[in-house]
């Protein structure tokens, strides 16, 4: 049959293997990449023409490979080292940042206390997300010279336009 096959979901080698059999002489591009929510990485996506079409000999066929899902989930580093985060990130396809410490009760020091993405939320492959390592609380002691003015907000001096009740549009 001279009818191009169904190949999704076939790996790569697979797909390979059909078109040659053929004996068509087709120009095959098998390295092309796609990402699919349906189609697992490592196996053909979708095909240039589709499955079922009419082939020439000599026709070019493209086959496109999933790089699998866009979107990963993002991993709960939250209370790992530093490393374990990035690694965790890593592996899920994502960036990592190291944001500003800062305290977070009931966390160690040193380890992740906060993080810029929700954890298990779905984001796309290639983002980054930033972790908060905690430090030290700041011992807060009350500064001996206390400003006594209270300052005041620029935004506070807002001056309203009087509203006319009179009523004498009419």
């Amino acid at each position: 049959s001279n009818k191009m096959p169904d190949l999704v979901g076939e790996s790569k080698n697979n797909a390979e293997v059909l078109l040659n059999a053929m004996e068509m002489d087709l120009r095959i591009s098998l390295d092309l990449l796609e990402d699919s929510e349906t189609v697992p990485e490592g196996q053909v996506c979708r095909t240039e023409p589709e499955a079922g079409a009419t082939l020439v000999k000599g026709q070019h066929v493209k086959v496109y490979i999933s790089t699998g899902s866009k979107y990963t989930v993002v991993p709960d580093v939250l209370g790992r080292t530093e490393a374990q985060a990035r690694a965790l990130l890593k592996e899920a396809g994502l960036e990592c940042e190291v944001g500003e410490p800062d305290h977070y009760e009931g966390v160690e020091i040193g380890m992740v206390g906060g993080m810029s993405v929700k954890p298990e939320s779905k984001i796309e492959k290639g983002e980054t997300v930033i972790i908060y390592l905690c430090k030290e609380a700041e011992v807060v002691t009350e500064p001996t010279t206390q400003p006594t003015e209270p300052t005041e907000p620029s935004e506070s001096v807002v001056t309203e336009t009087p509203v006319n009740s009179e009523g004498e549009n009419g």
